[in-house]
């Protein structure tokens, strides 16, 4: 009979959000392209203006003070519903190297 593996178990990453999170909180210049992101998807109308619209102005406050930084974390981090709507429509695409985004992904069980 076999024995079970007494391997470790790999450790599973974190959700995209909060991996972005941390990298905003390393990176602050990520913001400035998350931003750009929103002018350039309002451009091409590619999300609700009025997304667009809020997260351009939570970016804004997050580049500026700590408290706007807090409440972005909140946004990234938190499980509650208002928060997991907004990170529906977030302009955080390529703010993370493609690996680790291929990895999370993966992890979240489907396709975008």
């Amino acid at each position: 009979m076999a024995q079970p593996s007494t391997d470790p178990v790999p450790a599973q990453q974190p959700p995209f959000a909060v991996l972005v999170a941390d990298a905003v909180l390393r990176e602050p210049a990520l913001l400035a392209k998350a931003r750009e992101t929103c002018q350039r998807w309002r451009h091409l109308q590619a999300q609700p203006v009025v997304w667009l619209d809020r997260w351009d102005d939570l970016l804004t406050k997050a580049q500026s003070s700590a408290a706007g930084m807090a409440q972005l974390q909140h946004v990234l981090r938190s499980d509650d519903a208002q928060s997991a709507r907004w990170r529906e429509f977030a302009p955080l695409a390529g703010l993370l190297p493609r690996e680790v985004r291929r990895t999370a992904r993966n992890q979240c069980g489907f396709r975008h």
